[in-house]
């Protein structure tokens, strides 16, 4: 989910998937503001934008690719516009409102097509410690599959394990950061389709309800962003390439623990239901209720 948050840590090193290494010089929360508002501030100062991408996770590594708001994997050469996104924030675009769908040249990022909603999938079984962890994350992954299309049955989205090309793989990461999944965007590349799965994902003790998290990242692969996007006290913004197609939400399935908000076993709401059924049957916000 861009990122879920094991335990309890500052709000904006939980959101932006930033670590405490430095924490003996001065704490987590402080290093990231700062760190942040400095690249914010001069997004085309490559030492700012270089110190940021020190504290950032690089997923996988040696992959170019960096974990922003969490569990969304941004490429290096996109992160001066991701930072002038944030600087220059679209104050249209600025109010929270669930469930938000992703925008790439202002158009809802979405399975437009009916083709496009048989979406296949193959496991990665080797990245995995062991055959049973497979299993384990096969069966959460076909239930967080199976509530999203019963979220909408006549939207026509399906979800097929296949053994050969699949159009998405799962995948685990033996990464012990705090980072427990990841996925992607409908828009993302081919090189970018992948679910990740992260070692706390695989703990018996994980906070967070294992379908859950699976339900939040394919969340993201159907087109949605963070519910908290934008203006919840507690919670970070997370740049302006978005837009509301249902009310706020504050237990939402793609809402982070954040801002005294959230919820452990991220379960579909019927508002998340409401406006995934506008999106993908109508491919517009959903109406506003008076």
């Amino acid at each position: 989910m861009l990122k879920i948050i094991v335990g309890i840590l500052s709000v904006l090193s939980a959101l932006l998937g930033w670590s405490a290494a430095f924490a003996d010089v001065e704490s987590s929360t402080e290093l990231v503001r700062r760190i942040l508002q400095e690249a914010v501030a001069e997004p085309s100062n490559p030492a700012k934008v270089e110190s940021l991408l020190k504290i950032l996770i690089e997923s996988p590594a040696g992959s170019g690719r960096y974990v922003v708001e969490g569990d969304i994997p941004i490429a290096r050469e996109e992160i001066v516009d991701y930072l002038k996104s944030l600087k220059n924030p679209d104050i249209a675009n600025s109010r929270s409102d669930e469930l938000i769908v992703n925008l790439v040249g202002g158009k809802f990022d979405y399975w437009k097509n009916p083709e496009q909603r048989k979406l296949t999938y193959g496991f990665d079984d080797k990245s995995f410690p062991t055959a049973e962890n497979v299993q384990f994350t096969r069966a959460k992954f076909r239930a967080a599959a199976d509530d999203w299309v019963a979220a909408c049955s006549d939207c026509g989205i399906t979800f097929t394990e296949v053994a050969e090309n699949p159009f998405f793989r799962i995948k685990y990461e033996p990464t012990s950061d705090g980072t427990i999944a990841m996925s992607f965007f409908p828009s993302s590349p081919p090189t970018d389709r992948f679910l990740y799965v992260y070692k706390p994902f695989l703990t018996p003790d994980l906070q967070f309800d294992h379908v859950g998290v699976l339900r939040h990242e394919i969340g993201h692969i159907l087109g949605y962003r963070h519910e908290h996007i934008a203006n919840i006290p507690g919670c970070a913004t997370e740049g302006t390439n978005w837009k509301p197609i249902t009310p706020y939400t504050a237990n939402s399935v793609m809402h982070y623990f954040c801002g005294g908000k959230g919820s452990l076993d991220l379960a579909l709401r019927d508002a998340d239901k409401r406006g995934h059924r506008c999106l993908y049957l109508t491919g517009k916000a959903c109406p506003v209720s008076n």
